[in-house]
C-alpha cells in the first residue's frame, strides 16, 4: 500500500479534522517536523471524534498524528521537550 501525500489528503477532506495513521514524517529542523503523508486517513466531522479515534490508536500501539482543519498546505508539528517534573 503506499502513502498518501499530505496535500492528496487535504484534497479529499478539505474541512475534516483528521487522524494520519503510519505518518511520514521529515524533520525539518532541531525541533520540528513536517508530516508529509500517511498510509491511511481516517476523517471526523468534530474534534471529539477524532481525539477518541486517536486515544484508541494509541491504546492499541499503532503509530498516528492527529490534524485539525486549520492546517492545509503544510502539516508541521513543534515538539517541545518537557521539564520532566511533576508537583506533589
Amino acid at each position: 500500500m503506499e502513502s498518501k501525500s499530505f496535500q492528496e489528503i487535504r484534497q479529499q477532506y478539505p474541512s475534516q479534522f483528521l487522524v494520519l495513521v503510519d505518518p511520514e514524517e521529515q524533520k525539518i529542523g532541531p525541533s520540528t517536523i513536517e508530516v508529509v503523508g500517511a498510509m491511511n486517513v481516517y476523517a471526523y466531522e468534530s474534534g471529539e471524534e477524532m481525539f477518541a479515534a486517536y486515544k484508541d490508536f494509541r491504546k492499541q500501539g499503532i503509530s498516528v498524528r492527529f490534524c485539525t482543519p486549520q492546517y492545509k498546505d503544510k502539516f508541521l508539528v513543534e515538539q517541545i521537550p518537557t521539564l520532566g517534573i511533576f508537583g506533589s
